[in-house]
């Protein structure tokens, strides 16, 4: 039962971070959206992070978790400085 659970999890997850991506590609191309592009860039990629560590494939994961630090600062430039 968990395998299955987990697999509708990943399913979710790389769905809702492929959603999130593209509408931030979209707002980010017509110059529309900020800071809301930025916002959805980084769920986006936290979501496919999440989604290598349950593929166990480091290459998705790595560029995830260094997309999500780039937009996490970019989001705490925006909010404190």
């Amino acid at each position: 039962m968990r395998q299955s659970n987990e697999r509708i999890d990943t399913w979710c997850y790389k769905w809702a971070g492929t959603l999130l991506a593209l509408i931030c590609v979209l707002l980010t191309s017509f110059n529309i959206g900020f800071p809301i592009n930025v916002f959805c860039g980084f769920i986006a990629a936290v979501l496919w992070a999440v989604v290598g560590i349950h593929w166990k494939e480091t290459s998705i994961l790595v560029i995830n978790a260094v997309m999500s630090m780039i937009y996490g600062l970019g989001i705490f430039k925006w909010l404190f400085l």
